[in-house]
């Protein structure tokens, strides 16, 4: 099977940034680089196994993946591309989550 192109959005990028820059700034360069392998190694995952994730109860069409300890990425498949939706941390209130 041909791994479908990841396609990135903006607020799941910065939710990632921000999960980076807090790692580094309050546990560990190495650390904050392992959660970067992380994700990057989730992405590889969806891209070729699109239907790895578990399907959101709240929208159709997504799904989520975890990726380290209490964090799931939210993600759509469509057509021949995937799209990164959000990066959600589950010790957050689910109410908040949207997916």
């Amino acid at each position: 099977m041909e791994e479908k192109e990841i396609i990135w959005r903006k607020v799941a990028l910065l939710q990632v940034e921000q999960v980076f820059l807090f790692l580094l700034e309050n546990a560990s360069e190495q650390l904050a680089h392992k959660f970067l392998d992380s994700i990057e190694k989730c992405t590889k995952i969806i891209a070729a196994h699109p239907t790895v994730g578990m399907p959101s109860q709240k929208k159709i069409g997504v799904r989520s993946y975890q990726v380290v300890g209490n964090r799931r990425l939210y993600y759509a498949e469509q057509k021949d591309k995937i799209y990164i939706l959000s990066l959600f941390d589950l010790h957050q209130d689910p109410q908040k989550n949207k997916y």
